[in-house]
């Protein structure tokens, strides 16, 4: 009778245990991975991204084995005829860091500040994912409103006189340095492939661009890492867990080594350009002109 009493409560108390462990179980092979983004996460991002255009023309009559050959034009140039034959390639990403402002790399838009000319820029909303295309060759000019060569950065403004852009989101810049470890994912158009997601980890958080290359002049603080990218992603964010940028992509190495421009060149960069409304150097506006001097010798010392 004792062993009795005794053990139905142990079969009922080792039931409910191994219930709860199998319920345990069971949740947590149902969460999302890490590298995982929710669909609201997915479209705050690619909103928040866009895409470096280049128009160009078809050229003459290509026989049917053959592919059309084209060159880059400038919209504003052209003939009636060639507007007909007027197709684009996506060529670098960018990012939405204000209303009307986007950050990118200096080398995809080098030349056209060079030459004068203004920016092609297609966003999110105006794609068509099905047909690899924008709605109604729909992009608009972008002029070049500062730049820093040296550190591979430039901030595009939306030229006077073109409509303002509805759906768009703005991308935060992380308050917290880049870890080595970390994961990070990238938002871009590699090979032209819009809006296409990859993503790997932090393999050294402050990498000097000299460092593997004695001679090499290039002193820019860069965030390596595995979060692969190719011709097309150059200019767009690299970003954290929490959907931040920690880095702007900016140029690739061998075994799909990544190297973006880190945080500190981009905070050092925006705010120390007349485009003082950005909300993201509320720290260095607030703090004054010392406070930027001092957060550049601390931040930036090594390379003076």
């Amino acid at each position: 009778m004792l062993k009795t009493l005794f053990t139905k409560p142990v079969i009922m108390i080792t039931s409910a245990l191994v219930l709860l462990i199998m319920s345990c179980s069971c949740g947590s092979s149902t969460q999302m991975p890490q590298y995982a983004r929710t669909p609201s996460q997915m479209a705050h991002i690619n909103n928040g991204v866009v895409a470096l255009v280049a128009p160009r023309v078809l050229l003459g009559n290509a026989s049917p084995a053959s592919e059309p050959e084209e060159r880059s034009v400038n919209v504003e140039d052209l003939t009636d005829e060639e507007a007909q034959s007027l197709t684009y390639r996506i060529y670098c990403t960018g990012a939405f860091i204000g209303e009307g402002l986007v950050l990118t790399a200096y080398h995809c838009v080098d030349t056209l500040h060079e030459e004068g000319r203004r920016v092609h820029i297609g966003t999110y909303d105006d794609y068509i994912d099905t047909q690899a295309t924008f709605r109604h060759r729909r992009w608009r000019y972008f002029d070049i409103a500062a730049s820093d060569p040296a550190n591979d950065l430039a901030i595009l403004r939306l030229s006077s006189g073109e409509s303002r852009i509805e759906e768009y989101e703005i991308l935060d810049l992380a308050n917290n340095e880049p870890r080595n470890g970390e994961f990070v994912f990238s938002l871009g158009h590699p090979r032209g492939l819009g809006w296409t997601l990859t993503y790997g980890v932090v393999s050294q958080a402050t990498r000097v661009g000299n460092a593997a290359t004695p001679g090499n002049d290039d002193t820019t603080i860069y965030v390596q890492s595995s979060a692969q990218a190719f011709f097309g992603n150059s200019g767009g964010p690299l970003m954290n867990s929490d959907n931040e940028i920690i880095g702007v992509v900016s140029r690739g190495g061998p075994w799909h080594i990544v190297m973006s421009v880190h945080l500190r060149m981009i905070r050092s960069f925006l705010c120390n350009t007349d485009l003082s409304t950005l909300s993201q150097c509320s720290y260095f506006l607030s703090a004054g002109p010392e406070a930027h001097r001092a957060y550049e010798m601390t931040v930036l010392g090594h390379q003076r």
